[in-house]
């Protein structure tokens, strides 16, 4: 009937927000900690990035102005349609995550190790891109980027640095091996943790140049998407 509690967006915010609460303690198997508290817990596993962290806290302030007078047909506060809309995002975002074949799904330019720095300066910039992973017998080595060849130049000065293959070059990377392997079919969240445990490593302060994408998150080629901090700063501040 129109006009009813259940046909507002109380009703509808409510909906989504008890399914994350069932997720989340479903997934943390502790029956005795509040909303905040499970958000918090899932925070600091990695699997939330900040903005979502942020939002769901302060939805939890809203949810317990709704259930204040819900019972008896009251509501002191009545969600906007943004909130609504943004409750029930965050519901799918977090409790049916999408897997990063979904999302990341794309042909990825490659260099093999005998590959001249020539060749990758012209990939570089007829992709627009700036970094690149490094293949050799059809395994994944390590992601070359613009900044390893400027620490390599300047510290060797080549007379002809264009015929230079891309194997001289690794060996001047500021950080080895700085980028992380997942499956296609991992989900979404698991990228961002894996990158936000990349910059809180001890003695670290830096995020990972990449995670590359396979079949089953082993280095063996194809590549089938690559994941770049670009992707995911929104996520991550």
């Amino acid at each position: 009937m129109p006009g009813k509690i259940y046909d507002k967006n109380s009703s509808k915010f409510l909906t989504a927000f008890n399914q994350l609460e069932k997720f989340l303690r479903d997934q943390l198997e502790d029956k005795t900690l509040g909303f905040s508290e499970m958000v918090g817990k899932w925070n600091d596993l990695g699997y939330l990035s900040h903005n979502y962290y942020r939002d769901l806290v302060q939805f939890a302030r809203l949810r317990n102005a709704i259930v204040h007078d819900y019972a008896r047909g009251k509501v002191i506060a009545e969600p906007s349609d943004y909130a609504v809309k943004r409750i029930r995002q965050l519901c799918q975002d977090v409790c049916r995550p999408k897997r990063l074949h979904e999302l990341f799904n794309k042909k990825i330019i490659t260099a093999g190790i005998q590959d001249k720095i020539s060749e990758v300066l012209s990939l570089f910039w007829q992709h627009k891109i700036s970094q690149i992973p490094v293949v050799e017998n059809g395994k994944i080595i390590n992601v070359l980027n613009t900044n390893t060849i400027s620490w390599w130049f300047s510290a060797t000065h080549p007379d002809n640095f264009q015929v230079a293959p891309i194997g001289e070059v690794l060996s001047y990377m500021e950080h080895q091996r700085n980028f992380a392997l997942l499956s296609e079919n991992a989900k979404f969240p698991e990228a961002v943790k894996l990158f936000r445990e990349s910059y809180s490593k001890v003695n670290r302060g830096w995020f990972m140049d990449a995670i590359l994408i396979t079949t089953n998150g082993q280095p063996e080629l194809p590549i089938k998407g690559i994941i770049v901090l670009e992707d995911l700063v929104d996520h991550l501040i």
